[in-house]
């Protein structure tokens, strides 16, 4: 099953370079270089990937407020969002 999983990523992968890899030439150089690498957080639990995603403390108090800030909407006050 693991096989078949892998072959229909490969030509997943295979179409969003053809796709996309003139206008994301990086992105996709660096996927294929350190594919392996980069995908070693989906082995983990499901519930573990967002503590992974970032380790770095600032950003993931950016994280926290950009999603505080964006459930806000237009017109808040400044003390509100300090509060």
């Amino acid at each position: 099953m693991r096989n078949i999983i892998d072959e229909q990523a490969n030509c997943s992968l295979v179409a969003v370079e053809e796709k996309w890899g003139h206008k994301y030439k990086y992105t996709i150089k660096q996927r294929n270089e350190n594919g392996e690498e980069l995908m070693l957080f989906l082995d983990f639990p499901e519930g573990m990937h967002e503590m992974i995603y970032t380790t770095n403390p600032a950003e993931a108090l950016h994280r926290i407020i950009r999603r505080r800030i964006k459930s806000k909407g237009a017109g808040v006050s400044e003390t509100a969002l300090t509060k």
